[in-house]
């Protein structure tokens, strides 16, 4: 297995888990758009995440930050927009995977290592790609 294999099955390792996370955050494919609902300041739980179905997800009362700005970053991470972004990330996976070997229109490159640069192009996107679930909990 090659470095790039190596690092396009742990991007897809990445990719499947937050997929799993995502479809298990949300009762219904109608409730994957989350927004902040702001009650009055004398509520006990002034934000509330409501679901695209008017169903609470959940109440923000954050600790050492700004609830408002908790809140809205929670539900500008709703499970439709994490789902969209895991299918963006493989298609641009798979994109980069099929870049081809070769030195113009007819010669290939079936150097080993690889002579034509392509590898080492193709192992730095993968590195960048890779930075975005680099250190997750």
């Amino acid at each position: 297995m090659t470095d790039i294999d190596t690092l396009a099955a742990r991007i897809r390792a990445e990719l499947d888990a937050e997929e799993a996370v995502a479809q298990a955050a949300t009762w219904a494919d109608e409730a994957a758009r989350w927004h902040v609902w702001r009650g009055k300041e004398s509520y006990e739980r002034p934000f509330v995440i409501i679901d695209s179905l008017d169903d609470g997800v959940t109440a923000v009362s954050a600790e050492s930050s700004d609830t408002e700005s908790v809140a809205e970053h929670i539900a500008r991470q709703d499970p439709a927009t994490v789902l969209a972004r895991v299918a963006r990330d493989r298609r641009l996976l798979d994109l980069l995977l099929a870049e081809e070997h070769g030195f113009g229109w007819t010669e290939q490159c079936y150097g080993e290592p690889c002579l034509c640069g392509r590898d080492e192009r193709v192992a730095a996107y993968l590195a960048v790609l890779a930075e975005g679930y680099e250190e997750r909990p």
